[in-house]
């Protein structure tokens, strides 16, 4: 068997598995399942079993608050922009150069989470630290809606109704909106931008906040 015969009974493995999608839409996907998997426990690592007597455990347990805090608002959030990501190629049935590089750019900033919420879970009084930790959400969310306007302008969609398209716009820029707002209250007030970070995956994840993302599919 030579290689072309190989390429090609791949392909046909593929098609199989999913026979609306092309090869490279499937590796796309492949390859954020793993980056997310890999990011979503490295993130874990950044707190450490605190090595002190047992009669002090829980001041020590309590200490870690930033940290417990960091690492679940992140997980969280890298748990809703995964979701987002895949649903998106729920709809997105083929690839083109620029969704393959806004992908990546994607990827490359999830990459970075781990980075940010150390900083944030190390300074979390730190308007610098919250600033970083919020930009890096804030680009995540924006390559996010980059990579569905891509989608939906260069025709790699099936065909999709009018107002879910612009369900699926709101929702993409809800997150950078709120993170944005967090960077510009941590300049008066960090603690009160630590509540904003931690509510807004609250918004995704209870689902009569989701309600405020809906249009009403209504005529299209």
């Amino acid at each position: 068997m030579d290689q072309d015969e190989g390429i090609n009974q791949i392909k046909v493995i593929y098609m199989i598995i999913d026979p609306t999608k092309d090869l490279e839409t499937i590796n796309l996907e492949n390859l954020t399942i793993g980056v997310f998997a890999i990011v979503m426990t490295l993130l874990v690592l950044d707190i450490k079993a605190p090595d002190v007597a047992v009669s002090n455990l829980h001041i020590a347990l309590l200490a870690l608050w930033p940290n417990f805090l960091s690492y679940a608002i992140s997980f969280a959030l890298l748990g809703i922009y995964f979701m987002g990501y895949m649903a998106q190629f729920r709809s997105i049935n083929k690839s083109d150069h620029n969704s393959h590089w806004i992908s990546f750019l994607f990827l490359a900033l999830v990459t970075l989470i781990p980075f940010s919420t150390a900083l944030l879970s190390k300074n979390p009084y730190s308007t610098l630290s919250i600033i970083i930790y919020s930009s890096n959400l804030v680009l995540i969310g924006l390559v996010l809606y980059w990579h569905w306007i891509n989608a939906i302008g260069n025709g790699l969609t099936e065909d999709i109704p009018r107002n879910l398209i612009k369900y699926a716009k709101l929702r993409c820029l809800v997150a950078p909106a709120g993170y944005l707002i967090a960077i510009v209250v941590a300049f008066i007030n960090p603690v009160i931008s630590l509540i904003i970070c931690a509510f807004i995956p609250l918004l995704y994840i209870i689902p009569s906040m989701q309600r405020l993302f809906w249009i009403p599919m209504t005529g299209d």
